[in-house]
């Protein structure tokens, strides 16, 4: 599958009008950090995880392990704010 410029635009514009209604209630829980299983599996999971956090200065952490003590460790470590998970993500997560 091919992720186009126009694709990420079309699930970017959307989020970035409803963020900012809200950017006044991120002072409480800045900053922001959202922890991104890998591999990303499609763009409806990779916009709210990557892209957004930029739209509030927030970070992003990559996590490559699905164990879950790995996960866990990694949201205490980073204090992760946001678990953004895919699909495919929890499917392979359960066959652990």
């Amino acid at each position: 599958m091919v992720i186009s410029h126009g694709n990420v635009l079309g699930n970017v514009a959307p989020l970035e009008e409803e963020i900012r209604k809200y950017l006044k209630y991120e002072r409480f829980v800045h900053p922001v950090r959202f922890l991104n299983l890998l591999p990303l599996s499609h763009v409806f999971w990779t916009v709210p995880g990557n892209f957004s956090s930029s739209a509030i200065g927030g970070t992003v952490i990559f996590q490559d392990t699905l164990k879950p003590v790995d996960v866990i460790n990694t949201i205490h470590r980073e204090r992760v704010s946001v678990w953004s998970r895919s699909a495919h993500a929890a499917i392979a997560q359960r066959k652990d």
